[in-house]
């Protein structure tokens, strides 16, 4: 029952891997709390 839900491997590649840039991951941990916080909510309506 579960292979009707299953996703088809395309081009050999299994669709449940993420992709991801590593310059953005130690770019982000680089950032200061504050910063990614910003990052974050920006945009975020503060209505209240």
């Amino acid at each position: 029952m579960m292979s009707l839900y299953r996703r088809k491997k395309i081009g050999g590649l299994d669709p449940n891997d993420l992709q991801y840039a590593r310059k953005l991951e130690q770019f982000i941990k680089r950032m200061s709390p504050a910063e990614l916080d910003r990052l974050l909510h920006a945009g975020a309506s503060t209505a209240g």
